[in-house]
Order: C-alpha cells, then structure tokens, then sequence
C-alpha cells in the first residue's frame, strides 16, 4: 500500500481539524444543556425537579416512564427538556392516589414541585365516648359484657373541648387582676380576655381591613384568610424568596383557592406549607395552594355534615356527628 501524498495527508488533516472545531464546541454545548430550537436557533434547554416525601413511586413525564424512586432517593430531577413548553408529570404508587401537574419549563431554569399522595384508604382511630374498663379472665366468668358500667373518655371529653374552643391563630389570652373589698377584706379576683394580636409585619401589607379577615392565618410568610367561600392566600415576603409554586413565567403574590364549592372551614396541612386541608359540604380534603395547573384535590373523609381540627399541629381530628376520628397522614 503506497503512503498517502503530501497533499492528501494535508488534506486530511485540514478535515479533521475542522471536525474537532466544529464538534467540540457543539459537544461541550450540548454536555451544558443546549439544544437546537425552531428554525435551527440554540437555545439552553431547563428541567423539572419533583419533590418527594413518599418512598417507591414510579415517575412519568407525558407518559413516559422516568425511573422508580427508591426508599432513599425519593426526589426526581429531569433535566435536557426542551424549554418553553409544558410537560405533564405524573407519579404513580400502587395504594396511593396518584399526581398529576402540568409544568411549564423555562430555559437555564429547573421547575419544581411537591407531591400530594394520599393513601386509597385512610386507617383512622376512632375515639369513642365510654370506655370499658378492663376486666379479668376470673371476673368475665361471672359478669357478662353488658353487666360492666362504662366510664366516660378523658380523650373524648379533649376532643369537645378542641371543637368547642375554637381558637384563632392570633389569639392571646390577658389577665387582669382587681382587687375588690369584701367584709372588710381585700380580695384579688383575675379575669381573663382573649384578644387577637397580629404580627407587626401585618401593618406593612396593603390588605383592607385584614384585621377583620375571617379564619386569618400565617405560615411561613403566607398570609390566607376565608372570604366569600374561597381561601386567599398571599405571599408577605421578599421577592426573591417566593415559594415556587406562586411562580410559572412570573411569580404572583397572590392565589385563590376556589373549588366551586363554598370551603367553610381550612388549615394547613400537617408538615405542609403547600397544601391545605379544607371542609366542603362534600367531606374534608387535602388541597394544593399550587395553582400552576389544576389543583390536586385529594379526600380525607368524603361525606356531609363534618367538621376538623388540627391538633398539637400535627394530627387531624374530623367530627362525624358524636364520634371523633383521628388520623395523621
């Protein structure tokens, strides 16, 4: 075999240098996220971050199956997705009422979102009225079951007093002492009045007569209040920190939550900044503030004439007539 020319070895390498500039540049760009948009422009592709706190979910994006989250890595980020357009994610987990959210990906910028995913069944502890007391095996023998008296719940008795109550977030309690005379003798008598104190940053927001706002509640910065059947939530705090889910091309300060049937009563969710719990006419349900795409709307305890409370602000108690259910989901 004859050795190639001159020419032709110069050739050659003319070719491959050309090659190695006009490839490395396009493999670099391509390992840092770009891709070719219409009409053949570059632009920088985004991604999708999926908050999890539930362990063995199956992961989709329009469809197509992503991975399955382990009982460590519970997050999924998805990345190299063409911007300026919405994917459909959803997230799958046998037992589990299963996520959807429409999100729409920006260039150089990853969208982030955070599951709701309750259980098909929900186990509640039903905390009963009367207790009856524990009896022997040598005392069964001769007191029949319907013979032993029943004591009144301790439990139970919390529990009326929780519904009875029903205290604002705000709510402070100020004693007072008098000292009045009788018989000749001072006497000290204490009286107590509940009074609603707000945070002094609630003066630097521009909202009517938020002192009159009904149910007016704060987490994390968020301020929501109930108004014509609706929750309104609103972001107090800075720009820069806006809590993802009031954000899609731009952030907004402010989101409604309006389920075409009047919510008389809500709360956040147990360890949840983004999700509420509210009570219809129709039962008690878990709600996403995230109203990027259709709220996930999730039953706790779908039937009529209920009421909640969260108690120690981490267990749900729902009022189903005389009975009381508790459940920590």
């Amino acid at each position: 075999m004859k050795p190639l020319s001159h020419k032709a070895r110069f050739s050659s390498f003319i070719i491959l240098i050309l090659i190695f500039v006009i490839m490395v540049p396009l493999l670099l760009a391509y390992s840092a996220g770009y891709r070719f948009g219409d009409a053949l422009s570059i632009v920088k592709t985004g991604g999708v971050y999926v908050h999890s706190d539930l362990a063995n979910t199956k992961v989709f994006i329009d469809n197509e199956f992503i991975e399955d989250n382990g009982v460590f890595l519970k997050n999924t980020l998805i990345q190299n997705l063409r911007p300026n357009k919405k994917y459909t994610i959803r997230v799958e987990k046998e037992g589990y009422r299963t996520w959807t959210k429409e999100l729409f990906v920006q260039p150089n910028l990853v969208s982030e979102a955070r599951i709701l995913m309750l259980k098909d069944e929900i186990d509640f502890r039903e905390i009963l009225m009367e207790l009856v007391p524990e009896l022997s095996a040598s005392t069964t023998e001769d007191i029949k079951a319907e013979e032993v008296d029943s004591v009144l719940n301790p439990e139970y008795e919390l529990m009326t007093e929780l519904f009875l109550e029903d205290r604002e977030q705000f709510a402070v309690d100020i004693a007072t002492t008098t000292l009045i005379t009788v018989k000749g003798k001072k006497v000290a008598t204490t009286t107590v009045i509940t009074e609603i104190q707000l945070p002094d940053f609630f003066d630097e927001l521009e909202i009517e007569d938020i002192e009159e706002k009904k149910m007016l509640k704060e987490r994390q910065k968020m301020v929501s209040w109930l108004e014509n059947g609706d929750v309104v939530t609103v972001w107090s705090g800075n720009t820069d920190s806006t809590p993802y889910f009031f954000c899609t091309d731009k952030c907004v300060d402010t989101i409604i939550l309006n389920l075409g049937d009047d919510i008389k009563r809500y709360d956040y969710l147990p360890g949840r900044d983004d999700v509420l719990v509210v009570l219809t006419n129709q039962g008690v349900f878990a709600v996403e503030i995230d109203n990027r795409s259709a709220q996930n709307i999730q039953p706790i305890l779908e039937k009529r004439d209920l009421d909640f409370r969260i108690e120690n602000g981490n267990t749900i108690i729902i009022k189903d007539g005389d009975v009381f259910l508790e459940v920590e989901l």
